[in-house]
């Protein structure tokens, strides 16, 4: 009977950093950087600078209950809800982002499509000038014509599909 009140009274050992971040609710790292700067009372062997660390329950109460900094140190976490409005908010700045993608993704398509146009009107009127024509350099320009039309049906044709399953 007497064991049981020793050990009741005996002080509750947490060993290493992540038993303290654990019971904190935070991650070892930030517990580090509360011991550093801010006292965290933490103890290691003797002649030991860094490494393993103790630490007692009570003290760690005390430490937050008595710091002045409590609050800014957020201990509990605040719990995070949105409102309907601004959730919808998001959601319609979501489906204008998408939809401003897609078009900027038409204009860069059609922007190529009018450059390769324009080089092959050049084109024509160069050899025009010279008095023939170049049907190489034509079809070639033709071919990348084509090559970025169906670039920019597979482009719609995927976003389509995306803007499906996202619904």
């Amino acid at each position: 009977m007497r064991e049981d009140r020793v050990r009741s009274k005996a002080p509750q050992i947490l060993s290493g950093w992540k038993e303290i971040a654990n019971y904190m609710g935070k991650g070892v790292r930030t517990v580090q950087r509360y011991e550093r700067l801010f006292g965290l009372p933490v103890r290691r062997p003797a002649g030991k600078a860094c490494g393993s660390v103790v630490a007692t329950k009570a003290e760690i109460d005390a430490w937050v209950g008595a710091s002045p900094i409590r609050e800014g140190l957020q201990l509990v976490r605040p719990a995070t809800e949105f409102s309907a409005t601004t959730w919808s908010n998001v959601q319609a700045g979501l489906a204008k982002m998408r939809e401003l993608a897609q078009q900027m993704q038409e204009l860069r398509t059609e922007l190529r499509s009018s450059v390769i146009l324009l080089r092959q009107t050049i084109s024509n009127v160069q050899y025009g000038l010279d008095g023939g024509q170049s049907p190489r350099q034509t079809q070639k320009l033709e071919a990348e014509n084509l090559e970025l039309q169906s670039r920019n049906l597979l482009a719609r044709i995927s976003s389509d599909l995306a803007g499906r399953k996202v619904s």
